[in-house]
This record gives structure tokens, sequence and C-alpha cells, in this order.
């Protein structure tokens, strides 16, 4: 059907994807959902009502071509040619990329850029409902001209790659930091390589060689065909062989009391008390203003009120693993542990019976023990200044100062910040941490380090946390997507892990979880309907791994200290990129501390990913995202963080271009399959399927040069 301009072209093209968008409204609603928002986000930027709008004009669409057009039948809209598929329409709602173009169109003389925006923005609720109301971010993706000499998007095949070959040079070949992104997936792969055929396993492909589709049932999504878990549906615990019977509850061997020695010492004797579920009695939080108020009211005491009420989890918990210390010497407890870890399930180790924990909390003893100076200038965060400012809540001091202060009634402070380098995991679990064990251990060979590397990629390792009695570390998600450890030195903590009731597979209510429980004063009938939780209660000794992007709280009814790190997993990192994907929107409101290191080290875990032995185990959605990753990184930079924190390396093209191979060659990604539409879809806790390891070695051993 011929068009007399572009605006006839552009308002046919806009009512076929409506209609294309009603027609499916009851299997899938979120496409109208995405076009009402889009309609909506336009005359908001817009102000298309006004009468100088001053909305800009658009370039020329390319070329209409059939694959562009829905397979819904539109009586008006004739196109010739027998590819008549059309991208998942969840494609298009991909993420925005703030610093650089995703694809350049001529038109004249002039040149247009266009950016891409996200879907949806929860970042804070509305000022109606007690929120800070929406970012306050520039307006982005308005087009805007520029000069012929803008880069534009060149689309490129996928040559061998000799720069892995410890002796071969880093070849030029290959799409940029900026530009690699789902465009380049579009382009033709190239003819397979003759008998190849079983090499590359198929999207969708039965295992069993029976259609999944029969007469009675319903077609499966692409996520379905390729990612199906093999834990769905399945009743038995991975920790089952290492429980011990012998393992009893914490709070039948321990005194219930834990205000003894505190109240009236270290907190104010007139504080008031709280009844746990297990009939622990903690004190509550109290430091009191000028006024004679307690300035924990309003915020605290709520959110611990709340998690006193949550069960307490023990060994027969179904959402947290439980492991006796004694048990993890067994064969397989790294296997283990990692696949707890990948379907969104924290792993408890108790008891580490190896060593005498101290029973008193002093200067002396961190000197003695972790030689922590007691001169030492730190970071310390303070309730008082809490209270004032949400932003601002720390002050300057040492160790010392800081345990004066611990027995100081009308202060409640710690420090977060303490990095200890030398601490890890105990030794049968040292080698969890595939960033370093991979990524940075065995890749400097291949690719040496040549640019300044940041310091966050070692520090983070090991650390040390510090509490006075009463501090609550509000609900929040660790940052970059990380894994994070934690053993109890001395004291005890409350730590409490969250999770969705329901609605697993809906990232924009994921999302929400996260913000509405950070902001829980604001939401708590939200939370109490969507939320479910439970109370981890530490001792010395335990130990807690939680997986990437753990919703968690903390209360610290006595003075502690525990030594912890970050670190991430292969087998997990489809949960650090839900986490990165929620930061990149909201990580100033979710997070409790910015970190910058994560992509050099994702780099390097995928740069090692063809060396890797088959004794290290790979699913397929944690591949894709760590793919995704390491490809579009601006579109994960978290929100507030540098530009430095996605700068490019003597890593970027290597990554990219492996990253590149996997997607196109190996999962088939192409334009009308997109990793978006395949990680956006399905439960997003899960890891999937199993990669077939011979079929992808096989893939890399043809298209890279190792």
């Amino acid at each position: 059907m011929p068009f007399d301009d572009d605006d006839d072209f552009l308002e046919a093209l806009g009512m076929e994807r409506l209609y294309s968008a009603i027609v499916h409204m009851e299997t899938r609603p979120r496409f109208l959902s995405h076009l009402f928002h889009a309609l909506g986000s336009l005359a908001n930027d817009a102000d298309i009502g006004h009468s100088d709008h001053g909305s800009w004009p658009i370039a020329s669409p390319p070329p209409v071509t059939p694959s562009m057009m829905s397979d819904v039948e539109v009586p008006w809209l004739y196109l010739s040619g027998s590819d008549r598929d059309v991208p998942h329409t969840s494609n298009a709602m991909d993420v925005e990329d703030e610093e650089l173009p995703v694809a350049t169109v001529s038109q004249g003389s002039m040149e247009t850029s266009f950016k891409r925006k996200r879907t949806l923005s929860l970042a804070s609720p509305p000022k109606t409902e007690g929120g800070r109301g929406p970012s306050k971010r520039p307006k982005e993706g308005t087009p805007v001209p520029v000069g012929r000499s803008g880069t534009a998007v060149t689309f490129l095949s996928i040559p061998s790659i000799d720069y892995l070959s410890p002796t071969g040079s880093a070849s030029p070949v290959g799409p940029s930091d900026e530009l690699t992104d789902d465009a380049t997936l579009g382009q033709p792969l190239g003819d397979t390589p003759e008998g190849d055929e079983a090499a590359v396993e198929p999207i969708g492909a039965d295992p069993a060689g029976v259609d999944p589709v029969g007469p009675d049932s319903v077609p499966l999504t692409p996520t379905q065909m390729i990612l199906t878990s093999e834990t769905t549906g399945s009743s038995a615990d991975p920790t089952d062989a290492f429980q011990s019977t012998s393992i009893t509850n914490m709070a039948s061997t321990s005194n219930h009391d834990l205000t003894l020695g505190v109240l009236g010492k270290q907190v104010p004797e007139k504080s008031p008390t709280i009844t746990w579920n297990d009939g622990h009695v903690t004190v509550l939080p109290a430091v009191y203003d000028k006024s004679g108020n307690n300035v924990c009211e309003d915020v605290d005491i709520p959110i611990i009120q709340f998690m006193a009420q949550l069960p307490i989890s023990t060994s027969d918990s179904r959402n947290v693993a439980h492991i006796p210390y004694d048990r993890i010497a067994r064969d397989g407890v790294l296997e283990l542990v990692g696949k707890c870890l990948s379907i969104n399930k924290p792993v408890v180790i108790r008891g580490d019976e190896r060593q005498k924990y101290s029973d008193e909390l002093t200067a002396d003893f961190l000197d003695k023990r972790f030689a922590i100076s007691q001169h030492r200038p730190v970071c310390i965060h303070d309730v008082m200044l809490r209270s004032h400012d949400h932003v601002n809540t720390t002050t300057t001091g040492t160790i010392h100062s800081f345990f004066d202060a611990m027995m100081d009634p009308t202060r409640i402070q710690c420090i977060l910040d303490l990095p200890l380098a030398q601490i890890s995991l105990p030794e049968p679990l040292s080698n969890l941490d595939h960033g370093l064990v991979y990524g940075w251990n065995q890749t400097t060979h291949s690719v040496p380090i040549l640019s300044n590397v940041h310091p966050e990629n070692f520090t983070v390792k090991g650390w040390a946390i510090l509490h006075h009695a009463g501090y609550l570390t509000y609900p929040h998600h660790d940052a970059e997507g990380t894994l994070t450890w934690l053993r109890m030195e001395v004291g005890v903590k409350f730590w409490v892990i969250f999770r969705p009731k329901k609605n697993h597979h809906d990232r924009i209510h994921l999302q929400e979880f996260v913000t509405k429980l950070v902001d829980f004063t604001n939401h708590q009938e939200w939370v109490r309907k969507h939320c479910d939780g439970e109370v981890i209660a530490l001792r010395p000794g335990d130990i807690l791994i939680m997986p990437p992007g753990t919703v968690h709280a903390v209360y610290t009814p006595v003075p502690s200290f525990a030594t912890g790190g970050h670190f991430y997993h292969y087998m997990c990192l489809h949960l650090t990129e839900l986490a990165r994907y929620i930061d990149a929107e909201v990580a100033d409101s979710t997070t409790n501390q910015a970190l910058e290191h994560a992509l050099e080290t994702l780099r390097r875990m995928i740069i090692m990913v063809p060396y890797l032995s088959r004794r290290t185990v790979l699913y397929k959605r944690p591949v894709l995202g760590l793919c995704m990753m390491v490809t579009k990184t601006a579109e994960y930079r978290a929100k507030g963080s540098s530009k430095q924190s996605v700068a490019k390396s003597e890593t970027s093209q290597p990554s990219q271009d492996i990253a590149d191979v996997i997607m196109r060659v190996y999962f088939r990604m192409s334009r009308k399959l997109r990793p978006g539409a395949v990680m956006y879809d399905g439960d997003q806790m899960s890891p999937g399927e199993l990669v077939d390891r011979d079929a992808f070695e096989k893939v890399l051993r043809k298209s890279l040069r190792l």
C-alpha cells in the first residue's frame, strides 16, 4: 500500500502496533501498558497539549520490511514477502543508555541520534504517598541534530579472535564498547560450518525430541523453551544430604534475655524492650533529643517490631539452607552451596568450633586478633545524625573514640567500612569467589593488566563491621549485584531476609518490592501483603552467605563485630544482572554503599569462560546475563555512580567479542529473539537449564582462537 508521505506511514504503523497490542491484551497485557506508558511519557515530556508543545520532528524511519510487521493480519496494511515474523514487543523495552546513541539514521544533511528509555521507573513513590516523587534526572531521548561526523552503527560479522592467545595481538575487529547493542545481534551470523549443525543448540529444542506443543497445549514462550529450570517443581531440598540430625535451634541453648549488661549501661535505663518470635528479649533503640523525644520512635522501632513478628529461620526452612559447619568439608559442598545461591536461597553455616570467640568486644581484642589499631581513622554512622538527615549520617573518629561512645547511653553508632583484605571465607569455601579465583587469577596472562584498576576490585573481598547495641540497618540490598558472606566474631545479630510472596516473573514488581521495603514506614500495609521474611539469628561462629540482590535488614541488640566480604559466582549471575538492572534506576535509595568495581571483574569473568573446566557449573540464564552486562555497560551503570565505573580498559574488546559469540552463535540471539526478551521473561530467580558444554565448547573453539 503506497503512502503519500512519512506521516501517513507512521500513523499506519502506530495503528497496526496498537491493534496488535489490543488483540493480545489478555495474554500479553504489558504490550498495551507499554504503549500507554510511552504516550503518557511523551505527553509529560513534550507538553503536547500546549499550542507550542516544542516537539521535535523525527527522522524518516528505515525502509519498511516484512519482519517489522506483526503476524496479525491487518486488511489495510499490505506487505509482500514470506517473512512475517515480528520481534517480541518487549524487545523495545530496553534500559536507557545514558551516554551514547544506539542508532543513527540520516535525513538529508542531518543525522538524528536516538536513545532508548526504560519503560517504567519506580525509583520513589509519589509525593502524595510520602515519597520523593519522580527522578529529577534531565530528560533524555529527545532527538537532537548532530553533524555528519556523528558515529554510525556498523554491523560486523564474527571473525576468529586471536587476542585470546597468549602470543596473539589484540584484534581491532569487533563492535566498540558504546556500540555493542541489540542492533548488532540482528545481522546474519554467516553460514554454519558444514557438519556443525549439532554443535549449536537451537533455542527451543526439546531434549527428548518430542514436540512440546501438543494439540491441547499452550505454545511455550522462547524463555520457557530455552531456560526451563530443572529446579521447578522439585520438592527435594539440595541440602538434605548435608543436614545434621543433632543440630538444635540457637534459642534453645542460649540466654534469651539480651538486655543484660546493656540496659542502663550502653543504652538508657528507660529504653523500651521487645520480645522476638523465638522468645529472645532485646532493647529497642532509644536516643533522646533535647525535648526528651526518642528519635528512633518513628522509623527504627516500627521496622524492628515488624521484624520481630517474623518466624525464626531453622534447619527446616524452605527459603534458607542450613548446613552444620562440620559438613562443609564434604565433597560437593561448593556445588551444593552454589546451587542454593543460584535459586535465591541464602545459606547459613552453623557453629565454626575451630576457634574460641571472645565474649567481650574491646579495642584491644580487635588489635590483637585482627590487627585493627585503636588509632585507625574511621567513618562512623550515628543514629542521631540519621534522624535529622538520611543522607548525611556520618561523622569522623577513631576506633578508640568509637569504643568510648559505646558506653555512652546517648549515642548509638556503627562502622560499616573497615577494609580487611586478609579476611576470607573458610578454606573449604574460599573457591566460591569466582571473580577472584577465575576472573583475576587466571586471565592476566592472556589479557595483561595495563590500565588503572579500581582498588575496590580487591578491598571488597574482605571487610569488617562494628556496631553499638541498638543499631538498626534499614532494609536494602547490597550494591553492584554482589553476593555477600558474613561471619559473626563477637555479639549477636538478627539478620532478616525478605522475599516477595509471588510475581517472581515480573521485574516491575520486583523493583517495586525493593523500593517499598526501603521506605517501610510509608508502605507498611503493602509490605505486609506482598512480603515474606524470616529472621536468621547469628551468634559467634555462624556464617551467612546471601545471593545477589537479597533485600535484608539487620538489628544488632548487643555490641557486635563481624567480618565478611563481597564476591561474584558464575551460577548466580542472573541475580547479579537483575540487581544491577534495578540499581540503574534506584541505587541511590536501595543500597547502603556506593561501589564501582563490578565491571572490570565481570569482564574478566567472561574472558575466562572459554577456558573453564567442566567442574565449574554453567547455567543458561547466568551466562546470558553476564553477556548482557559486559556488552551494555552504560545501561547497568548504577544511578549516582561516576562515568569511570563503565570506563574502557584492555578487557573491553575481548569481553564484548566473547559475549557476542555466545549470544549470537550459541544462544541464536537476533532481532527476533533478543537477550532482553529472554532474560525479562519467566521466573527471574531461576538459573534455567544447564549449558550443553559439548555444544558450547564447540562454538567457542570454532569462533575464537584459544
